[in-house]
């Protein structure tokens, strides 16, 4: 089993630059105050890039992140997460991408700039 597949990550959209992907948020993704834990939020901004990263170059060719910031915008704490990734540049070793995460009721909940390394 691969880290999206535990995670539930689910392919919503393709776009001509990226994807959108969805995360059903579950009980234990919660922190010990009942709200998302960052690492999870952090863990689809990621994610959401490489799904983007294998749709463009099939999976003959790997990725694995090199850089990533991620900004929290605001708490979430149940229903379902949605995330658009952007490519936004690709060479031949590096790509860019950013990736905006919304709440059920889409409102902004992170951001995050990732840079992949082409393997």
């Amino acid at each position: 089993m691969h880290f999206h597949e535990l995670l539930a990550l689910r392919l919503v959209e393709d776009h001509e630059d990226g994807v959108t992907v969805e995360l059903p948020l579950r009980e234990e993704f919660s922190n010990s105050d009942g709200y998302l834990h960052g690492g999870v939020t952090a863990a689809l901004i990621d994610g959401s890039l490489g799904v983007a990263i294998q749709r463009r170059y099939g999976p003959e060719r790997r990725g694995t992140t090199t850089e990533m910031k991620v900004n929290f915008l605001r708490p979430a704490h149940q229903g379902v997460l949605t995330a658009r990734a952007r490519i936004i540049k690709a060479g031949r070793t590096l790509v860019v991408g950013e990736v905006n995460v919304f709440d059920q009721e889409r409102r902004h909940i992170a951001v995050g700039l990732l840079t992949y390394m082409l393997i």
